[in-house]
């Protein structure tokens, strides 16, 4: 993997996965437990069909706007519709996706590096 697709305040880009990784306080990298090596190409095929969108500022889903946690679950989404995936409540009755809805679900996802916890 050379580049890696993400939601920035300028919008869902992408960008040098070293780059990338040098302007992060924190990294979590998760392997899913679901699915084959076609179906998560696939994903990786959505998740590019999203470069160019704006960012999510208000994290409402369904807007065409992505904030980053959103960006990568919609495109798991378009390839298994049918998975469910954690929100976790912000504040009273508004829920978003978040960096538990990948490690605190081992049976979805595996961890394969925390920076918080190294």
């Amino acid at each position: 993997i050379k580049y890696i697709t993400e939601a920035l305040g300028n919008g869902v880009q992408q960008n040098n996965l070293v780059g990338f990784m040098l302007t992060k306080d924190i990294i979590v990298h998760v392997r899913p437990k679901f699915g084959n090596a076609s179906q998560h190409k696939k994903v990786c095929e959505e998740m590019n069909k999203l470069i160019g969108s704006g960012y999510d500022f208000e994290f409402e889903s369904g807007d065409k706007e992505y904030y980053c946690f959103e960006a990568i679950i919609h495109a798991y989404k378009q390839v298994f519709p049918d998975k469910e995936f954690k929100k976790v409540e912000i504040v009273k009755n508004k829920f978003i996706y978040d960096s538990t809805t990948f490690t605190d679900d081992p049976d979805l996802w595996e961890v394969i590096v925390d920076s918080r916890k190294e």
